[in-house]
């Protein structure tokens, strides 16, 4: 039951915000909008982390310590990560402009899906299945019956 729960709240934590920001573009510019929203989750995560500074002090010396033992290829790759993105935010917010979001967003959903699959079987060299195979397809045709 606690699955069918946590699924709901990440169902519906990630399907909003899609709205809030297509609401938001009719007063801020893409680049307001990417700065208010990280400015918001900033302060919260700069609050969280004040909290565990001073409640769980040896939690969070303890992560700075294994921040600081990453190999640098990791801290690059997060680097690389966020600049996709950004890119990534500034690209959602000039599609939502022309697109509908009922459109845009499962086409998306379902292309990144796709793009994970991918990447797993060329870089991490996970096995393609017929059945994911299969879902490469059904998403495909999925795609084309919402256009």
């Amino acid at each position: 039951m606690i699955t069918i729960i946590l699924f709901l709240i990440m169902t519906i934590s990630w399907s909003l915000p899609y709205f809030l920001m297509k609401d938001l573009s009719s007063y801020l510019s893409k680049y307001e909008i990417i700065v208010l929203s990280h400015f918001v989750w900033h302060v919260f995560i700069l609050l969280f982390m004040l909290y565990i500074w001073i409640f769980y002090r040896p939690k969070a010396s303890l992560f700075i310590n294994n921040v600081k033992k990453l190999p640098n290829k990791y801290k690059s790759f997060l680097i690389i990560v966020t600049i996709i993105g950004f890119i990534s935010q500034l690209s959602y917010l000039t599609l939502h402009k022309t697109n509908n979001i009922s459109k845009l967003v499962p086409m998306l959903n379902g292309l990144s899906n796709i793009a994970t699959i991918l990447i797993a079987y060329f870089i991490y060299k996970e096995k393609i299945t017929v059945v994911k195979i299969i879902g490469i397809f059904l998403i495909l045709i999925g795609i084309y019956i919402i256009n």
